[in-house]
């Protein structure tokens, strides 16, 4: 399979350069070669410069380093332009030589920005539209294009990526919510160069943005606003608008660009060694703890265990983790002349795994041609797709999660050997499946599951200018995606065996141990062989009609479309159980029967699209846009909904009035919109029934099993669009020269007959499932401020720094509410916000001796603490303040009974989670030197604690304990053996477990997240290697955090899951 991609990306490569012949002229008679270099006002170079010949289609543009060369006339002008910088003429005048200097066009701010079915000037936009610095990004050792936008776009959140080999990230554009079960995502809308990635369930899908290199990508635009509601309902969670690379006029340019990185983790949560964990549960099973019989070893280890425990190393996860490295290598050629461009380019990404049984690689090719066929006609194709290669441990013993092999190494109880005398053990007496769990052995029998994954998209269009309507164009095109997957699981199984251990209660094992087995038992690991087929298909049909003239100070500009779109995807499964050890993954070393499934989805849509745009002296702007979606999801009467946006801008700097030295730039802008969604499952809309096989009723004697049918869910035909009316205000400013930018934002959302599946008041006792209704109401809101300043300190130096800070929240005013529990003030309730903070107990201390007891019962009239009497109470609980009595009903509590219980919580955070965000760029550049890193912080009224997990005791048996625990419980507090310990007794857990300020940690977070160091070869260096670019890069992807408010695991994510890593990355760039 990877082989034949290799072969398919040189073929179109070799076709693709055979245009040459077709795009490529030259005349050398009367001609001379000129070079030179291009910088902005401020001295820096310019890159992607256009030079033309005065009256001529001879045209080139400027390298890395701002430098061209291009054959002319000799007596020719040289012409000069880039978008958003004044257009110059030099003429020759004899000279082979000419450099120039760009000024900014500050009145015209003529930066182009990719917008629905269209790109706009900057100055014109009135919605909220941001765009990626792919400059910025397009170096960094990643494998997806989310991780490497974290913290650089605002009102862009990013999680996940820069773990596991292959993880991809996840993107969210201002607070997306869905509240119907299992109809939707959060993801938002991906139109991959006009095209909608739609998945075969009408979802949003990121797959092929997840898979893209960032060397194959020209720009990436979000709409965050009622701009989005020109994609209409799968854009009611914003946009993500990306254009790849195409040809641009010119001799043909090779770029490479290639890193090499060393992965290992940023921080690795702190256990309890197997010393500390003796004493644990010696104290949690000691006379001030659960006060188990002294002499009863299943419960204490003895001096000598403890003392041999003292020369063990807790290195299960050390032995088997080790540094891993990430490849990346990409390849592109573009050029062409007015008569065709070409572009084609080739990638390839590896990481292996810090884990011997986790490996990815990754192939991408894209290729695509232009051809100009008439003065007004002109048309172009686009080839490209991607290969992968996941390999996982295949965890089939307890439960099929990803994340066993990592924390199970981690958490492994730190006494047990993996081996006794070459055999895997398990500990006596323990039942537990967990406890059954065996890395070393997984990895052993090569228990691996493995997922392939092949896709190619093919993208043509034709466009026509009418030449009797000036501005008047017509445009179709046309994008299939034909994709595969693969997936398979190698589970065979092994056998464990039980010792009796040494020492005086039995708990030491090593290989001195000299008697036979107590037991031996084999465990499945899935015991199958395990095949799973995809194949997905999407196709999408465009046909627009645009116009955009300029009458004088009149720009208008329309846009009516036509698009259809349809998915479909078929899986096959089937596996075979028995297998036999040593197997080669194929059915003949299985001896069990053959098993399988087969199921398929199709999704389509049909779509009519309008917009008009007005602008009066670049200063007065409008936009209107309307869109009409059809969705299969609804009954056919509910189909077509129906999506609106308008919205209008004032550039208040080119008024005549308007005369300002400082600010050179302001413009004001409002937008507003309704858009919607069908985020609810199909067919929901009609009763379905499933056949049951040998699940009907048998109605007397004994005659077989029956077949049957099953009512699934009560279906709702009247359910419908739901509505998101969505508002935005913004400002953009820029001052001092251009170097201080400003841009504002507030925006707010109301979100009416939302889907949702209303079950808040229904009875336990009634089974059954039932389709969304539009019953829902939430009002979402927030700001954003973007801060930029950029400048230059002599020829050589130049520095600047950008802002993005954000804060948002929400008020549901409808939702599936139980009418009682919205009474009680730690639920939830109508007109407050989703996040309605962290309840728990008020915290006054914990108890070190029995006056302490005493005082607390004597103070608060306490008669029991969770059910626990009074008599019961010990040294190292944790208490609380009594707040309130029983529940009377009606939202009304009893005054305080000395009863701790559910009725004494207290809020102990007004929002569970951080409301505000910060994330900055720092840049600097010294001659050939640059430097770019990215900080991001949140913080602000959000909850942070150690979790609930990691307060959980281990249980009170030593054969059945199965984890470790984290290192904050190597300092438990007993009257004895620890005075002055500060963690209470886990013996206590119903009590000290509950959420209350002892278990607080800050909320603050700051972090770096990335770190770009470059070096360009100057000019002279770059002659003499005949080349026109050469740069070095040293980035470091997570090289630090700044403040980490936890003792025990890192800032972010659970304790337990594949840690977050840190890349030491070397890369070359190169251009000829």
């Amino acid at each position: 399979m990877k082989q034949a991609l290799i072969k398919r990306c040189s073929f179109l490569l070799f076709t693709l350069m055979s245009v040459l012949s077709y795009a490529q002229t030259t005349n050398s008679q009367g001609t001379v070669t000129v070079t030179g270099t291009v910088t902005d006002n401020s001295g820096g170079v310019m890159p992607g410069v256009n030079v033309t010949e005065k009256s001529t289609k001879n045209t080139v543009t400027t390298d890395f380093n701002g430098q061209y060369q291009i054959k002319v006339k000799a007596g020719g002008t040289l012409v000069f332009s880039f978008i958003g910088m004044k257009k110059k003429e030099l003429p020759l005048s004899g000279r082979t030589v000419v450099d120039a200097k760009l000024e900014e066009d500050s009145n015209q701010l003529e930066n182009i920005v990719v917008v629905g079915y269209a790109s706009q000037k900057k100055s014109h936009l009135t919605g909220s539209v941001v765009t990626a610095k792919m400059s910025e990004i397009s170096d960094l050792p990643v494998g997806d294009l989310g991780t490497a936008l974290q913290g650089r776009v605002l009102g862009v959140g990013v999680s996940g990526g820069s773990t596991r080999p292959g993880a991809k990230s996840n993107l969210t554009i201002r607070q997306p919510y869905s509240l119907a079960k299992d109809g939707g995502n959060l993801n938002p809308l991906y139109v991959i160069d006009g095209v909608l990635q739609i998945d075969a369930q009408g979802l949003n899908d990121s797959t092929l943005f997840d898979n893209l290199d960032a060397s194959e990508v020209e720009s990436i635009s979000f709409l965050k606003d009622a701009a989005a509601a020109i994609y209409g309902a799968r854009s009611a969670q914003g946009v993500v608008l990306v254009t790849t690379k195409r040809g641009t006029k010119g001799d043909p340019k090779f770029t490479y660009s290639g890193s090499y990185g060393i992965n290992d983790k940023t921080y690795q949560t702190k256990t309890l060694n197997a010393f500390e964990f003796g004493k644990y549960v010696n104290i949690m099973n000691g006379p001030n703890g659960y006060n188990q019989p002294i002499t009863d070893p299943q419960y204490f280890f003895s001096d000598d265990e403890l003392e041999y425990f003292k020369t063990l190393k807790n290195t299960y996860l050390d032995d088997e983790w080790k540094p891993s490295f990430n490849l990346r290598q990409n390849l592109n050629v573009s050029g062409g002349t007015d008569k065709a461009t070409y572009f084609a380019g080739v990638s390839y990404y590896k990481q292996n795994g810090n884990l011997s049984t986790l490996d990815y690689e990754k192939w991408n090719f894209r290729a695509g041609t232009d051809i100009k066929l008439s003065s007004n006609w002109k048309a172009g194709i686009q080839l490209s797709g991607f290969y992968s290669d996941q390999t996982k441990t295949f965890n089939k013993i307890g439960g099929e999660v990803e994340e066993n092999d990592y924390n199970k190494l981690l958490m492994h109880v730190p006494y047990i050997p993996n081996y006794v005398n070459g055999l895997p053990m398990e500990l006596p007496n323990n039942n537990d499946g967990n406890q059954r769990y065996h890395y070393n052995e997984i990895k052993r029998l090569n228990n691996l599951a493995e997922t392939t994954a092949t896709t190619m998209t093919i993208n043509m269009y034709t466009e026509y200018k009418f030449p009797f309507v000036k501005g008047l164009m017509a445009r179709g095109a046309y994008a299939r995606t034909m994709g595969s997957g693969r997936g398979t699981q190698v589970g065979t199984g092994y056998t464990l065996y039980q010792f009796t251990g040494l020492g005086t209660n039995g708990h030491i094992y090593n290989d001195d141990i000299t008697t036979p087995p107590l037991r031996s038992k084999f465990y499945d690991n899935g015991n199958r062989l395990y095949f799973s087929n995809t194949t997905n298909l999407s196709q999408q049909y465009n046909l627009n009609f645009s116009y955009d003239r300029t009458f004088g100070k009149h720009s208008v500009s329309g846009l009516f479309a036509i698009e259809r779109s349809e998915a479909t995807s078929n899986n096959e499964v089937v596996f075979k159980s028995n297998v036999l050890e040593g197997t080669n993954g194929q059915f003949n070393t299985a001896t069990g029967p053959i098993d399988g499934s087969t199921t398929k989805s199709e999704s389509g849509s049909l779509s009519y699209v309008g917009r008009v745009n007005y602008a009066y002296d670049d200063k007065y702007l409008a936009e209107f846009l309307f869109r009409s979606d059809a969705s299969t999801k609804f009954a056919p009467e509910n189909y077509w909904g129906n999506f609106y946006s308008a919205s209008v801008g004032w550039v208040m700097s080119k008024e005549d009035f308007f005369k300002s030295s400082v600010i050179d730039f302001l413009k004001v802008r409002y937008s507003v919109g309704l858009l919607g969604k069908d985020d609810t499952k199909a067919w929901l809309w009609r009763q379905r029934y499933t056949f049951q096989g040998y699940k009907g009723g048998v109605f007397g004697g004994n005659s077989d099993l029956t077949n049957g049918w099953k009512m699934e869910a009560s279906p709702n035909p009247d359910a419908t669009w739901s509505d998101e009316l969505k508002m935005n205000f913004g400002v953009d400013a820029r001052f001092l020269n251009n170097r201080l930018s400003v841009t504002a934002e507030s925006y707010y959302n109301v979100g009416t007959n939302l889907l949702l599946n209303k079950t808040g008041n229904l009875p336990f006792t009634i089974g059954g499932t039932v389709a969304a209704q539009n019953y829902g109401s939430v009002d979402t809101y927030g700001y954003e401020l973007s801060v930029g300043w950029s400048d230059k300190i002599g020829k050589d130096t130049s520095y600047g720094i950008d802002l993005r800070f954000g804060w948002s929240g929400d008020k549901v005013i409808k939702g599936d509410f139980n009418d009682e529990d919205i009474l009680k003030p730690w639920n939830p309730k109508p007109g407050y916000s989703s996040d309605n903070g962290v309840w728990g107990y008020d915290y006054i201390g914990m108890f070190k001796t029995q006056e302490d007891i005493n005082a607390y019962v004597s103070k608060y009239n306490i008669t029991s603490v969770f059910g626990t009497a009074v008599a019961n109470l010990k040294p190292g609980m944790l208490y609380y303040s009594d707040v309130r009595g029983a529940y009377l009903g009606n939202g009304k509590f009893a005054a305080p009974d000395g009863i701790i219980d559910v009725n004494d919580q207290v809020q102990l955070a007004s929002k569970a989670n951080t409301q505000y965000s910060i994330g900055t760029t720092l840049r600097f550049a010294y001659k050939s030197f640059s430097l770019n890193t990215v900080v991001n912080a949140s913080f602000g009224n959000g909850w942070s604690d150690i979790g609930s997990q990691a307060r959980k005791s281990l249980k009170t048996k030593i054969p059945q304990i199965v984890d470790n625990t984290v290192s904050i419980w190597n300092d438990i507090y007993d009257p004895t053996v620890n005075p002055n310990g500060s963690m209470p007794n886990p013996a206590f857990e119903s009590i000290n477990s509950v959420a209350s300020k002892f278990w607080e940690v800050d909320s603050f977070r700051i972090a770096c997240r990335n770190i770009t160091l470059s070096y360009a070869l100057p000019e002279g260096a770059l002659k003499a290697l005949k080349m026109n670019s050469c740069k070095f890069n040293l980035v470091a992807l997570n090289p630090f955090n700044l403040y980490n408010p936890y003792s025990f695991q890192e800032a972010n994510g659970s304790y337990l899951d594949y840690p977050t890593l840190r890349t030491i990355s070397l890369g070359l760039n190169l251009g000829f």
